[in-house]
């Protein structure tokens, strides 16, 4: 594949709209993109079911960086070894059960199921359950296998009654990630970012740091933007340490700002 530039994109807050929208102008122009030879490498925190609706309809040809770097793999190519990161069944049951009354939602899955402790409108706007198995219920009776994603969410008062409980989990490589501005959030793998997906996709391709571009929103973005010789945050970026250290576009997620952004580039 000759690949003129890899431009890797976050989803929410960066490429769709607040409403989850990909608009007209963004899909129509990162979709010439992909046909005139660049590759656009979507990374989310997202499933893959989440995703796909809008790798096709950009037309997308690479992998995919799904669960905020958890899952890597490319649907178009079946040489490409997906990179793959799970938790310890006995460990998210144990940190479940340290944090009743803690937290609120808990939720974890695999490719296939769903694990969680109740239903939560926030988390079924990212999480689309078509076509999986949907365990609702006590995590620590339901869960059967060793998930790829582990969200959790709580008020803010217990925000250090979380990562204290969560600390000691730092020596088998489960780290916890707050969402920006948000009473949400989520366990990672050590070694399962954005930025090291990224960075596996990049030395797959042969490419280098001036091949790449990256736009992102968030603190989770910035491993990603790091790899990049020219990234930018979001306009509507929330994250301070993202605005100090990189240029914002010059329009928001709502006005195509990636689209107008990369035509100012390209």
């Amino acid at each position: 594949m000759n690949i003129k530039k890899l431009i890797a994109i976050d989803l929410d807050g960066t490429l769709l709209s607040d409403d989850s929208r990909l608009l007209p102008l963004t899909e129509s122009y990162l979709a010439s993109l992909n046909e005139q030879g660049y590759l656009i490498v979507l990374a989310s925190g997202r499933p893959w079911r989440s995703m796909e609706e809008f790798y096709r309809r950009l037309h997308c040809q690479g992998p995919a960086i799904c669960y905020n770097g958890a899952f890597t793999f490319d649907p178009n190519d079946p040489s490409f070894t997906p990179r793959v990161f799970s938790f310890p069944e006995n460990a998210i049951k144990d940190i479940y059960n340290k944090l009743q009354g803690k937290v609120t939602s808990f939720m974890c899955e695999s490719n296939s199921e769903v694990y969680i402790n109740r239903r939560d409108s926030y988390l079924d706007h990212f999480f689309w359950y078509t076509g999986m198995k949907v365990n609702l219920g006590d995590i620590e009776k339901i869960l059967n296998c060793d998930p790829m994603t582990c969200i959790m969410k709580n008020v803010h008062r217990y925000d250090s009654f979380v990562q204290d409980v969560l600390a000691p989990y730092k020596e088998q490589g489960i780290n916890l990630h707050h969402w920006t501005a948000s009473l949400y959030s989520e366990l990672a793998c050590e070694g399962a970012t954005k930025g090291d997906a990224l960075a596996s996709v990049i030395e797959h391709y042969g490419l280098k740091k001036e091949d790449v571009i990256a736009f992102g929103d968030a603190d989770n973005d910035g491993g990603m933007l790091a790899l990049a010789a020219k990234a930018y945050c979001m306009k509507n970026c929330k994250s301070a340490a993202l605005k100090a250290r990189y240029p914002q576009t010059k329009k928001g997620n709502n006005q195509n700002g990636v689209a107008l952004m990369l035509a100012d580039l390209l």
